[in-house]
């Protein structure tokens, strides 16, 4: 008997499998949060910012929240983001229209996606949470637990996550450890 050996091919992937940036809350925060963003979110938030430079610009994060009783821990995959056209922004500020809200809820809906949070840039200013960011736009808009605020810096490409640490409280200061390199992730 003769055996014939068949070479296959290898298929260039059978199941899709993502890039992902993979970030958690430090320990000491109050809150357990894990954020699995892919990496063409990101790459969509740079090209968005870049085109808008020098002035703000920002947009939504669409994706999946899980919840982990047991653990009480938030687990949060951030698989879109959509830009909008500032209806009005500046090098200091921008400003979403309630037809993007409504936009964005509409596709949502329609994706079967939750809103995770947004994203917005201060170019050249840092990665913080300024008090009209917070009380204008995180505290009426993204109220609920898990929803977060992607800061990005397109100048000095750095961008950082914010998250409610308790009921509307939410620490907005710069700090080291929530930042990364967006690009490098």
């Amino acid at each position: 008997m003769t055996v014939r050996k068949r070479r296959l091919s290898t298929p260039e992937r059978v199941n899709p499998v993502s890039a992902v940036h993979v970030w958690k809350t430090p320990s000491g925060t109050g809150v357990e949060l894990l954020i699995v963003t892919h990496l063409e979110v990101y790459k969509a938030i740079d090209r968005h910012s870049t085109r808008s430079l020098p002035h703000e610009t920002g947009g939504f994060l669409l994706g999946r929240v899980g919840r982990d009783e047991r653990a009480d821990c938030w687990h949060l995959e951030i698989d879109e983001a959509i830009g909008i056209q500032p209806a009005e922004n500046n090098p200091v500020h921008f400003w979403f229209s309630w037809r993007d809200v409504d936009r964005v809820r509409s596709r949502r809906e329609k994706k079967g996606k939750a809103l995770i949070g947004w994203y917005h840039t201060h170019p050249d200013k840092g990665v913080f949470l300024s008090d009209t960011d917070l009380e204008k736009t995180h505290r009426i808009l993204f109220a609920e637990p898990f929803q977060i605020a992607l800061v990005y810096d397109p100048v000095r490409r750095r961008a950082g996550y914010f998250f409610w640490q308790g009921p509307q409280q939410i620490d907005a200061s710069p700090a080291d450890w929530r930042e990364f390199d967006i690009n490098g992730s």
